[in-house]
């Protein structure tokens, strides 16, 4: 752990820097932004909403499962990588998925893969007994809490650019040292990975925080951390372990 303190020293030294100007993004000229199909922000889309999504509006019936005429995020297809399924992940989900009702029962979890049948209890964020997209949800939910407040190093409820990069930073360092361990506990040889220079890692910190702080004052607070979701909620918002 003393190294990845050091390291997030060293973001936080190079950061101060190198990001002493905050750079906003703009949208290229002649690009319009997709419309916002859940128009009132209420996490749900109702039929009204959905008709302007000829082809969601098509199948509301279909995946309107409870049948109240809403369609919240559990029920909504989603999309990963730009493709439908989650990519690689979302079709091994699919292949365990025996009698396709949507989720995983811990049978059809031990019948796959043996390390994912190991972690099943751990995926099954509200015990119910089946891995489906609201395990995942609230996973990712507690998730960007803890990174959160693992960030926020002076506990004054928003985040500054450096507290940022230092999690964001020890995040990276420590998830390609898990990997690296988990690869040599299965008996493989590790491929080649290139890993990001501290400059690259800095540049995709900035770009992140500046994505999150919606008015531009510096800082990130829980309500625009939560938001702007960076990169998907997923990458880049793990808790560090301590």
């Amino acid at each position: 752990m003393k190294k990845l303190h050091i390291l997030a020293l060293a973001i936080a030294a190079a950061l101060a820097s190198t990001f002493a100007v905050a750079q906003t993004a703009t949208p290229a000229t002649g690009v319009r932004a997709a419309p916002r199909i859940d128009a009132n922000g209420d996490g749900v889309i109702d039929r009204a909403e959905a008709a302007k999504a000829p082809r969601l509006a098509a199948k509301f019936d279909q995946l309107d499962v409870n049948k109240d005429g809403k369609l919240t995020a559990s029920e909504r297809p989603q999309r990963a990588h730009g493709k439908r399924g989650g990519g690689r992940g979302g079709d091994r989900m699919q292949a365990l998925d025996s009698d396709k009702d949507g989720r995983i029962s811990r049978t059809e979890a031990n019948a796959g893969n043996a390390g994912f049948a190991a972690r099943f209890s751990e995926m099954d964020a509200n015990k119910d007994g089946y891995l489906d997209r609201t395990d995942r949800e609230l996973r990712m939910s507690r998730e960007r809490a803890a990174f959160f407040t693992g960030a926020d190093a002076n506990r004054d409820g928003k985040l500054s650019r450096d507290e940022y990069a230092v999690e964001q930073g020890a995040r990276g360092a420590e998830r390609r040292e898990q990997f690296a361990q988990r690869v040599e506990a299965a008996g493989k040889t590790p491929k080649a990975r290139r890993v990001p220079t501290e400059a690259e890692q800095l540049q995709r910190a900035g770009k992140a925080f500046d994505r999150m702080d919606a008015n531009k004052d510096g800082t990130v607070t829980r309500a625009e951390f939560d938001a702007a979701k960076p990169m998907h909620g997923g990458k880049g918002t793990h808790p560090r372990k301590r």
